[in-house]
């Protein structure tokens, strides 16, 4: 199933996201799916087990639907998060959400041990 959606605070948007989900996990849990972020979901369906859970960051161009939704100019700068979550047989969820670059902050302690 796809999800496109637009999060915004204080009417000011801040992430464009594009989720695809395991249609069966999907009808299962419709309501939840519809009124929350489907990661959340995800996180708390009892009994799911993840086999796999992945994010990856990178900072692309915006495209025109991203860049509309968000309210900012076509290629500007953006952060891209891309998430994968999977069982033991099957990638069950895959998103994409574009934040504009002003939002994003990223902290790491340097000195925690690995």
């Amino acid at each position: 199933r796809f999800l496109c959606r637009l999060h915004s605070k204080d009417g000011i948007p801040y992430c464009y996201s594009e989720v695809h989900v395991a249609a069966e996990l999907f009808l299962a849990h419709e309501a939840r799916f519809n009124a929350s972020a489907a990661a959340s979901v995800i996180a708390r369906i009892p009994g799911l087990v993840l086999a796999e859970s992945r994010q990856k960051l990178t900072i692309v161009r915006a495209g025109l639907r991203s860049a509309n939704a968000l309210q900012i100019e076509v290629g500007e700068p953006v952060a891209e998060v891309r998430r994968t979550a999977g069982t033991a047989d099957e990638l069950i969820y895959f998103s994409r959400l574009e934040f504009p670059t002003r939002f994003v902050k990223l902290e790491f302690d340097l000195l925690a041990p690995r």
